[in-house]
């Protein structure tokens, strides 16, 4: 099948819809919160039994039988959970419901009201319109109707078209004929774009959210003014909450507003730059330029229409109509994170109805990383769609597009979007901000951070894998998947331990958490920060299935990469061939000089053999990732592609090595020349299976987590160095007296890339080079 461009129009209904789930889902949580009101004296009762507004700080061995301040919160509000759960689920098919039946019964509605063919009004017009629908290639044949407006406009369906032309277009034709050809190609374009599905489907969505989420909250707003102070179950400061609540709400419907909005400028725009493509004579664009914009009209943003001076533009240059602004990838995120909170609380709310315990344990972790992947299975999903979608259009135009950017921007809706949640708002949980009011600014900076680094793993790999398989449309509808199951638990990791609520910021390394875990407790500066992000990787890298998961997309991406150049296959193999046996060098090296080492500084006692099998594999686990994270640097500039894949496969290559061979060569620095002994012993079999299942799992996922960002790091600096001595070759008269790069200028561009992608790398690669070795000694 030949690759074809995503649909402009279908990424913007999609930010549309999940913006409507996520305030529609909000306004009728509240609704059914409000619906509880009876149950008003047992949830309060039960809230001051905790004593929660005691508290000043989180420690997991504070309150027992207790991780944060949310697992009470709902627990007391148990008896609402039907109403809460079943009022989101009952407003959300109401809206869809209702969007979709209006959308099915607008045609015959239409066909009902009895519109006239323009053949018995104008014939010759009629006709006319026919000849120009023909130049589109339109099949079938629009039907053409007098319209009862103003003005002219497309409706129906691919399969039928439905054309209304008003009267004053048909005056057009024989008084301004340019005019008249130029309103009707513009609506022809519409048809060409086949972009009245998802317009039909965003005017029908709107009108039912408008009338069956916004008017009830909106009456409710009225209600509750005229009476006592509102009433909220999760409530600890009511005036606080309730200004959260309407704020959250607010900012929703905001978003779903502009973009509405938007969603009909671009559909204009597009039809600008359709209509361009055949207006041959220039009749559009002469039509255009002799058309003024109206004087006091509104702020673009607030416009269903472009613009005179944008549209003028798409006519003259089809190509310059983009696919998405930064600022519709911000709304997407925001909705994206509401629908991701609601997911999750509820989630965490049927477990807790269901009786679990949420009691600190690597169990307890497993269990709430999981339910969030099952609830954030279609937030996620829809994430990496958007992306692969835009990723594919850049791709398709030959154009690069900001990567580093469309993370940061996505990332950062996500943030803002975890407290605009309802659900969210009535446990006052302001998401990532809550360690900003805790003075923990480091946990919130890193889980913002970490967060940005989750999706630009997602996008830059769709960025590849478009490249990888362009030539094959299918790749469009799997694409999107191999993303969503690599990604979520990545994304359910930081979802369950980011933040205060119901986990308790049980990452942080405090002397607490230190206690309940059993482990040493180091209070060197910094550690909190490298403990926010280690433990989570580590703990996640030793989870099954992870390491299958996280390499799925890399292995897609690099078989579509060797369809297409099967010559890159013996390098590949080189490359990797020579990590292992890099990795294998350096292993048996280290590990024969370890065990003198470790004798004669006497690290541990010669009894304690678990302590220094753990302290073994952290160091394994180190020479592993580092001798990956070489390898696929140096595999990726060799193969003289924009692409980390192939240096990606060559560190999965050797992470799956160095877990089959890290075993034995613990066991040689543990036992020297008795380490044949090991392998010899009935329990040979038992020691290296449970040395596998952790260095199998652990070393790949840490190789490719750090191979992935350096080689990154490598490509920018190799773009900024191939940029820089491109512009040195350029005469000294074309770039300026003083020679100084511009602001906008191509390497000023990538220099700001690398320093974004870099900061993000130290980071990072620091915190697993160091957190193995704590690890260890802790």
């Amino acid at each position: 099948m030949t690759a074809k461009e995503p649909g402009t129009l279908a990424i913007r209904f999609l930010i549309l819809l999940v913006l409507v789930l996520a305030a529609t889902a909000s306004i009728w949580g509240y609704l059914g919160l409000e619906a509880g009101r009876r149950s008003e004296s047992p949830v309060a009762e039960c809230l001051a039994r905790t004593e929660l507004n005691k508290i000043t700080h989180i420690a997991p061995g504070g309150l027992a039988g207790m991780i944060g301040d949310t697992t009470p919160v709902l627990r007391c509000g148990q008896g609402n959970l039907g109403t809460i759960l079943w009022s989101e689920v009952a407003g959300l098919l109401l809206v869809v419901g209702t969007a979709l039946a209006a959308y099915r019964v607008t045609p015959w509605w239409l066909r009902r009201r009895g519109f006239a063919h323009l053949d018995g009004y104008d014939s010759d017009a009629a006709a006319e319109i026919r000849g120009l629908a023909a130049e589109y290639g339109l099949a079938p044949t629009p039907t053409i109707r007098l319209s009862r407006r103003d003005s002219s406009y497309v409706h129906g369906t691919g399969r039928h078209p439905v054309l209304f032309v008003s009267r004053a277009t048909v005056r057009d034709r024989l008084s301004r004929p340019g005019r008249f050809t130029a309103i009707v190609r513009h609506e022809l374009a519409h048809l060409r774009n086949r972009d009245n599905r998802e317009t039909h489907l965003a005017t029908t969505l709107w009108w039912s959210f408008l009338a069956l989420a916004l008017t009830p909250y909106l009456v409710l707003l009225i209600v509750e003014g005229l009476g006592p102070p509102a009433w909220r179950p999760a409530a600890l400061a009511s005036a606080h909450e309730d200004l959260h609540t309407t704020v959250a709400i607010g900012s929703m419907v905001t978003f779903v507003v502009l973009a509405r909005l938007a969603l009909l400028r671009s559909r204009e725009l597009h039809a600008d730059a359709t209509a361009g493509r055949y207006d041959e004579d220039g009749l559009l664009a002469r039509t255009l330029r002799d058309t003024d914009e109206a004087p006091g009209r509104r702020p673009v943003i607030l416009r269903s229409h472009p613009p005179i001076e944008q549209r003028r533009r798409a006519v003259a240059d089809p190509s310059m109509v983009s696919a998405l602004s930064l600022a519709g990838l911000f709304g997407a995120g925001v909705g994206l994170s509401v629908l991701s909170q609601d997911a999750g609380i509820i989630a965490w709310q049927l477990l807790l109805t269901a009786g679990f315990d949420p009691v600190p344990s690597p169990m307890t972790t497993l269990v709430l990383v999981v339910a969030i992947m099952v609830a954030n299975l279609g937030p996620i999903g829809a994430l990496a769609w958007l992306i692969g979608a835009e990723a594919r259009r850049a791709r398709l135009r030959a154009r690069r597009p900001p990567l580093l950017a469309i993370a940061v921007v996505l990332g950062l809706g996500m943030v803002v979007g975890e407290p605009a949640a309802v659900s969210s708002a009535n446990v006052s949980r302001w998401g990532v901000f809550d360690g900003v009011g805790d003075g923990t600014v480091a946990a919130a900076l890193v889980a913002a951070l970490v967060l940005v680094a989750v999706i630009a793993a997602v996008v830059r790999w769709s960025w590849d894998n478009a490249g990888a398989w362009m030539p094959s449309a299918r790749s469009a509808r799997w694409g999107p998947a191999v993303a969503t199951v690599a990604a979520l638990p990545w994304y359910a990791t930081w979802w369950a331990m980011h933040d205060t609520p119901l986990i308790g910021r049980s990452y942080l390394w405090t002397p607490d958490f230190a206690d309940v875990m059993k482990m040493r407790y180091l209070g060197a500066p910094g550690a909190q920060w490298l403990q926010i992000t280690y433990f989570p990787l580590a703990m996640l890298s030793w989870a099954p299935g992870v390491a299958v998961l996280l390499a799925l997309p890399i292995v897609v991406t690099a078989v579509g990469h060797l369809r297409g150049h099967p010559e890159s296959a013996g390098r590949l193999a080189r490359a990797a061939a020579r990590g292992c046996g890099a990795l294998l060098v350096a292993g048996v090296a280290a590990a024969v000089a370890a065990y003198p080492l470790i004798g004669r500084a006497g690290w541990f006692a010669q009894a304690d053999f678990a302590a220094r099998l753990h302290y073994l594999m952290a160091a394994a686990d180190a020479l592993t990732v580092i001798v990956a994270a070489a390898t696929a640097v140096l595999s990726a500039l060799s193969h003289g592609r924009d692409s980390v894949t192939f240096g990606l496969v060559a560190a999965l290559t050797v992470s799956c090595f160095g877990g089959v061979i890290s075993p034995a060569l613990m066991a040689v620095a543990s036992s020297g020349p008795h380490a044949m002994a090991v392998f010899t012993s009935p329990a040979a079999a038992t020691y290296y299976g449970t040395m596998f299942s952790l260095t199998g799992t652990g070393q790949p996922v840490k190789s490719i987590v750090t191979s992935m960002l350096l080689t990154g790091v490598a490509l920018a600096l190799n773009r900024l160095r191939l940029t820089i001595g491109r512009r040195r070759a350029v005469p000294v008269r074309e770039v300026g007296a003083t020679g100084a790069a511009t602001s906008g200028s191509p390497d000023r561009k990538a220099a700001r890339g690398v320093l974004g992608v870099t900061s993000m790398t130290v980071l990072t690669v620091s915190v697993l080079l160091a957190g193995a070795y704590l690890e260890a000694v802790l």
